[in-house]
């Protein structure tokens, strides 16, 4: 995605074309849960990739002048400390995924609730808005209740993968976006 042109590749995979006139407001809604560190290979951990990816992410959005990047982390919850506002800001953005750290479970729903405040805070239909959401797994936990779910009961995945469609369903009826990795 870029302002008449293409972002370049995350880690060899194709790179679909979506060209625009205008300017990008996008958020990285990355997964950040304790199984990003523990799945690994020769290449590093999950949550290596997951920074090297969005610091390119971010590189490639904003070398086009008026775009500009937020991120939402997500594990248990999306908290604060892993979020940050739309900007174009490159040192500071890539300071917040240099602390992006794996732990708790893994709440989709969180880390897109957290981008559509950040998009509805910052962000306006003057600009393409965008959500490209990264994870390594299937969503566990629920928005509803945020770190008090048995994360292995059938029941509590499927109302956490609804409650995902859901929240991701509420940022496409504002005008988002989404694509997954």
């Amino acid at each position: 995605i870029s302002k008449g042109g293409v972002i370049g590749k995350l880690e060899g995979e194709d790179t679909q074309v979506v060209e625009t006139d205008k300017e990008l407001d996008v958020f990285s809604v990355t997964d950040t849960s304790g199984s990003m560190g523990e799945i690994c290979d020769a290449n590093g951990c999950n949550m290596d990739k997951a920074k090297t990816a969005n610091k390119n992410f971010i590189d490639d959005i904003l070398a086009e002048t008026g775009n500009r990047v937020g991120l939402a982390g997500y594990s248990t919850n999306a908290p604060s400390s892993e979020f940050h506002a739309l900007s174009n800001d490159i040192n500071s953005l890539k300071s917040m995924v240099d602390s992006w750290g794996p732990w708790g479970y893994t709440c989709i729903c969180c880390g897109i609730n957290k981008a559509i405040e950040g998009i509805n805070a910052d962000s306006d239909s003057s600009k393409l808005r965008v959500f490209i959401v990264l994870s390594d797994g299937e969503t566990n936990q629920l928005c509803s209740t945020s770190g008090s779910d048995d994360t292995n009961d059938p029941a509590i995945i499927n109302q956490a993968k609804e409650e995902a469609v859901d929240s991701a369903c509420n940022a496409g009826s504002q005008g988002v976006i989404i694509n997954t990795i």
